[in-house]
């Protein structure tokens, strides 16, 4: 029962509390919590996700994103997880989600594009931002009259410009 309230336990618990943390951890410090179930990955992405849906502060949850983004497609080979394309997918349709809500449609379009290329299972989260983009598109189309254009669009494809301008002239009708 003494050493509970010893001066050494007392000294290395609040050695432990004030403790640096550094943000985000070393490459190897990453790996290490990445591949552990409740690891970096689902705590920052939580974290975002907090910012996003409870606060509305889309550009803290894009900041948070982008850091763990970055590390997979960099080090995805190093990722020792049978479903590291299952998380980087739905990293990309976290991005692309908040992107589309702070009306960042070209960052949108982009991660979700690339999450449906991993083909991971979880990609139709993926496909889904990606319609509501289309969707959001579309009926800006239809309420202004103004087509798009692949100047003013260019991280659209000729096909992708054609066939939203052909839905939103049908829907203004």
């Amino acid at each position: 029962h003494r050493e509970l309230h010893g001066v050494v336990r007392r000294q290395r618990q609040m050695c432990i509390r004030d403790r640096v943390r550094s943000f985000p951890p070393s490459p190897e410090k990453f790996l290490q919590i990445f591949n552990d179930r409740l690891g970096w990955f689902i705590k920052t992405s939580d974290k975002a996700l907090y910012y996003a849906d409870r606060k509305g502060e889309y550009e803290k949850a894009i900041d948070l994103l982008r850091v763990v983004v970055q590390f997979m497609e960099e080090n995805l080979s190093l990722i020792k997880s049978k479903h590291r394309d299952f998380k980087l997918a739905l990293s990309y349709a976290y991005l692309g989600r908040c992107y589309f809500q702070s009306r960042r449609l070209k960052e949108a379009i982009e991660h979700y594009k690339k999450g449906i290329l991993l083909g991971a299972g979880n990609s139709y989260n993926c496909e889904i931002g990606l319609t509501a983009v289309y969707r959001d598109i579309v009926r800006n189309i239809a309420e202004t009259a103004i087509p798009l254009t692949p100047e003013s669009h260019p991280y659209l494809s000729r096909r992708e410009i054609d066939g939203l301008n052909r839905m939103g002239t049908r829907s203004r009708r």
